[in-house]
């Protein structure tokens, strides 16, 4: 490559300094900013309620926590209309 990088410390005027700070180098400050929008929009959750465990208000025994259905005819693992609704990464 042609251009060699060169420091700004180099480059500036080889006159004495007048006070006994070391020479601080010079950074572009408006070359890290990063471009920010003019008005910050709220970004909208597709669900704010919380996934409980199917049939978990039927019996005081179980969690409510949630627990992926395993059974092989389960309404909600087959995703059946009118059922729970499993947590899917479309939710984040």
């Amino acid at each position: 490559f042609w251009l060699k990088r060169v420091s700004i410390t180099a480059l500036r005027s080889t006159a004495p300094c007048t006070h006994p700070s070391p020479p601080r180098r010079f950074t572009l400050e408006f070359a890290t900013m990063a471009v920010a929008p003019a008005d910050k929009r709220k970004i909208v959750k597709k669900r704010m309620t919380k996934f409980s465990r199917f049939q978990a208000d039927r019996f005081k025994r179980m969690n409510p926590a949630w627990r992926k259905p395993r059974g092989i005819d389960c309404r909600v693992r087959r995703r059946f209309k009118g059922v729970t609704l499993m947590p899917n990464i479309g939710y984040g």
